[in-house]
């Protein structure tokens, strides 16, 4: 791993930049990015200048955060949106919550937050993988 907050900003945005261009995206498709840095204050103004020259308008949605990271300066997480729906072409008009209990919508006082039947990228409105097992055990109240 590099030394510096920079130098390890920049190979870890160029590490994921390689991921991306594998899953046939770029930076072009990231909408949000969570930086963990190790001393929020020493590291912000080096983390932000790796962080320009690789992002440019319009930004992903950031958020910065102290971490303890165990011997390295920083992590990043980023959500990326693939399938034609980079963030200079495609912007959803609404929000959906993608999380629903199936019992939810029935019955008296029933709370329904939302329907992944509609959000544009899940097919037949199921989350893939864990995060259907999850959601299928969250009850409703």
């Amino acid at each position: 791993m590099p030394e510096g907050i920079e130098a390890q900003t920049h190979q870890i945005l160029r590490n994921l930049e390689r991921v991306l261009t594998a899953a046939g995206c770029s930076l072009n498709n990231v909408v949000k990015v969570i930086a963990h840095l190790v001393d929020l204050v020493r590291d912000r103004a080096g983390f932000n200048a790796a962080y320009n020259e690789h992002f440019h308008e319009p930004l992903p949605a950031p958020t910065t955060v102290g971490s303890q990271l165990g011997g390295i300066l920083v992590e990043v997480d980023v959500i990326a949106v693939s399938n034609g729906g980079a963030r200079d072409r495609h912007r959803p008009r609404r929000r959906t919550t993608l999380l629903r209990h199936p019992g939810w919508g029935q019955g008296p006082g029933a709370r329904a937050f939302g329907d992944p039947s509609r959000h544009p990228r899940i097919p037949g409105g199921r989350l893939p993988g864990a995060a259907n097992r999850g959601a299928d055990r969250l009850q409703a109240g």
